[in-house]
């Protein structure tokens, strides 16, 4: 494990040990500081997190069973790649659950709302020209919640949350590309526009180009990466 992964502060001891250990990992795999092939040393993260060996296993075995993890004889707990063809997937169902949440979304949003939308938008756009990069793939992100919420499409809104996370670092890194940044901040826009002229064909005609340029923008950049698996 890197020496600059530290424990945060908010990690307390008034979570059971083993979902300290869980949530830790997660999210270090989640933001690429873990990366894929790294092997997770059960001795090593004992040390670490001041643990046994016992919450450190089943944080790994509960790490494994979602697929952050894979066993590999002879050399243990290693963190998962992905492969181009689990990526296109993601994408695939991202544009077909998020087209029809943003339908829902353009009808049930309120002025308030839109409101609230237009402010992040303007948030967002300030930060692309001062070329705050973490304040634009925030601004993005809350976008883009906010419009799943208004959907009021529960179990929509949780798994495309959920097809999001699984790809935390590899959007990070395509929106590291600043041309593929300023576009994304220009198709959010586009979008918002369409939102409120509450015209939903383009609202969902806009959301599938804007996952799809970003599925191509991504997959061209992986396409001979290492970290990614051919399979």
């Amino acid at each position: 494990m890197p020496e600059f992964l530290t424990i945060p502060p908010e990690l307390t001891s008034t979570k059971p040990i083993r979902e300290i250990i869980y949530e830790f990992l997660r999210e270090a795999i989640l933001d690429g500081h873990l990366k894929p092939g790294e092997r997770l040393i059960e001795r090593d993260l004992a040390e670490k997190f001041k643990a046994s060996r016992t919450p450190i296993r089943e944080a790994l075995r509960k790490l494994e069973t979602e697929e952050f993890l894979e066993y590999i004889p002879r050399r243990g707990d290693v963190v998962k790649g992905i492969n181009l063809e689990d990526i296109e997937e993601v994408y695939i169902l991202r544009e077909m659950l998020e087209a029809l949440s943003i339908r829902h979304s353009v009808a049930k949003l309120t002025e308030g709302e839109l409101e609230e939308l237009r402010r992040v938008v303007e948030k967002t756009r300030l930060a692309q020209q001062e070329d705050q990069v973490d304040e634009v793939i925030q601004g993005l992100r809350e976008f883009d919640a906010m419009l799943l919420n208004a959907s009021k499409m529960k179990r929509v809104e949780s798994f495309v949350n959920s097809l999001q996370e699984s790809l935390r670092s590899y959007r990070k890194l395509n929106i590291s590309n600043p041309q593929r940044r300023e576009q994304a901040v220009r198709e959010h826009q586009e979008i918002f526009a369409a939102i409120v002229a509450r015209d939903a064909d383009r609202a969902e005609g806009l959301v599938r180009r804007h996952i799809q340029a970003a599925r191509d923008e991504l997959l061209s950049r992986l396409e001979h990466n290492h970290s990614v698996r051919q399979e």
